[in-house]
């Protein structure tokens, strides 16, 4: 299944709130930026990878229907916000 959450052009520049991927305290997870540029983020529940870029965007990879995408963007929102909280 193939989603683009997003429509009209891409912003140029500068994302306003990027994403402290260093800060990033997941099980599960790989930050090695001189290797790849996001972190990845396996999970169990559901059962995907998250790339996630410095940049503020996501790439959700393995969800199967609907309800785990929904389920799937719930979980990075909360791992981007822990992110950030500990970044602070």
């Amino acid at each position: 299944m193939q989603v683009r959450a997003g429509c009209g052009e891409e912003p140029k520049g500068k994302t306003p709130n990027p994403i402290p991927l260093e800060q990033l305290e997941e099980p599960n997870s790989i930050y090695e930026p001189e290797q790849f540029p996001a972190a990845i983020v396996k999970s169990n529940e559901p059962k995907v990878t998250y790339l996630i870029f410095n940049s503020g965007k996501i790439i959700i990879s393995g969800v199967k229907t609907e309800e785990e995408l929904e389920q799937a963007v719930v979980v990075v929102t909360e791992i981007a916000a822990r992110a950030e909280n500990h970044a602070q």
